[in-house]
């Protein structure tokens, strides 16, 4: 009897260390928070309650299940470089491991160091980065035009002012006359990935904003399977916005890639990609570099890669050309900084005269996974119409 009831009790012992623990919320603000606090609160307390600093902290306390709930602290973006991985950064119990933004910048830029630059010809600048395979160079938060020249030619008199270029692993820049680059808020990609995923399953990530790394804003790495992307938008990245690696299963819901300079999607062989509501804007690079895998759009198999270049060029020099017509325009350097400038129609930037980010930031949405009529995304015949002996990482809430 005294054995029957210890084997239970060492059974009782191991079931609740095996099981994981109730999912909790980590809370992060950047501005009020301390890597010392347990990140249970979102005020702080006695005893080191209160919300962390970092998501780099928050992952390394989360478990299984867990959601991270960033402050959308406004003009103070998140700067770090995250990775989510293994189980503790997984779905547990039906519940998504879940990073909520609350329309939060995740930013990898930073400052270019002013004594770096050097003096070439013919008013253009130049330095070297610490990352040279991509860049890109910014202006009070904004991406500057990159002017596309041949691999063969040195930049000498090619550049107009407020432009730049990449060559030999410099980064040159032609400021307006008689001024110099140190005169500007200039900042160029310097941080690798905005957020990298390896070995995980059932995440979700939502409302948030991935700008300014030096590779890709998202990168679903290796088997990242059912991952939802909900409400991001993912610009300004030296690379792609978002790329897709072997047996990763990604979702990209409501969303915006845009003003990238590589790609707007990038996939690799052996993974599935499935927009819903979202776009891939070609204004800088083609909405999607076809490397292998599979892309579904909207319920719909797509092959070859999208690129749309051409006819955001014709309509920008169209808009230009109205803008220079209609009186009480002004013109900015800054590339994206009007539709004009992006050759996108309003109702797709969501810019004003004014200068509004672009392209925009969602707005934060409560329901995660619905359509306006109430329909889980997706629906049975988007799901329904893949048919590659998958496991069941092609479903959604399958966790």
């Amino acid at each position: 009897m005294k054995i029957l009831a210890s084997s239970l009790v060492l059974s009782i012992l191991i079931f609740i260390l095996v099981t994981p623990a109730f999912s909790r919320d980590i809370f992060v603000d950047n501005v009020r928070g301390n890597d010392e606090f347990t990140g249970w609160e979102t005020r702080i307390g006695v005893s080191g309650t209160g919300p962390v600093k970092t998501i780099t902290r928050a992952l390394k306390v989360a478990q299984a299940g867990d959601r991270i709930v960033l402050t959308n602290n406004e003009g103070e973006p998140y700067q770090e470089s995250v990775t989510f991985l293994g189980n503790n950064h997984s779905a547990a119990n039906a519940r998504p491991f879940t990073l909520e933004g609350n329309g939060a910048l995740l930013d990898g830029s930073e400052e270019i160091d002013p004594a770096l630059w050097q003096y070439f010809r013919d008013g253009i600048f130049r330095f070297q980065p610490k990352f040279m395979a991509y860049q890109n160079l910014f202006l009070d938060g904004r991406p500057l035009e990159r002017a596309e020249l041949p691999k063969d030619e040195i930049p000498v008199v090619k550049l107009n002012a407020m432009q730049w270029c990449m060559h030999e692993g410099y980064v040159y820049f032609k400021p307006e006359r008689e001024r110099m680059p140190d005169e500007y808020a200039l900042r160029c990609a310097g941080r690798k990935c905005g957020i990298t995923l390896i070995h995980v399953q059932g995440v979700e990530i939502r409302n948030l904003t991935v700008q300014g790394f030096q590779n890709d804003g998202i990168a679903a790495a290796n088997a990242a399977r059912q991952v939802y992307l909900n409400n991001v938008t993912l610009r300004g990245n030296a690379r792609a916005g978002l790329s897709v690696g072997g047996a990763c299963t990604v979702w990209v819901i409501n969303s915006m890639l845009g003003n990238n300079n590589y790609a707007q999607l990038l996939t690799e062989n052996y993974s599935r990609t499935h927009l819903m509501k979202t776009d891939l804007i070609s204004n800088t690079a083609p909405g999607w570099v076809d490397r292998g895998g599979e892309v579904n759009l909207d319920g719909k198999i797509i092959t070859g890669g999208l690129d749309q270049r051409e006819a955001f060029k014709m309509e920008a020099e169209k808009t230009a050309a109205e803008s220079e017509k209609a009186p009480g325009k002004n013109a900015t350097a800054v590339k994206d900084d009007t539709a004009a400038d992006t050759g996108l129609s309003d109702s797709k930037t969501g810019m004003t005269e004014a200068g509004d980010d672009f392209p925009p930031t969602p707005e934060v949405e409560t329901d995660t996974f619905m359509t306006d009529d109430g329909d889980a995304l997706p629906g049975d015949d988007a799901a329904d119409s893949l048919d590659m002996n998958a496991d069941d990482d092609d479903t959604m809430f399958d966790f």
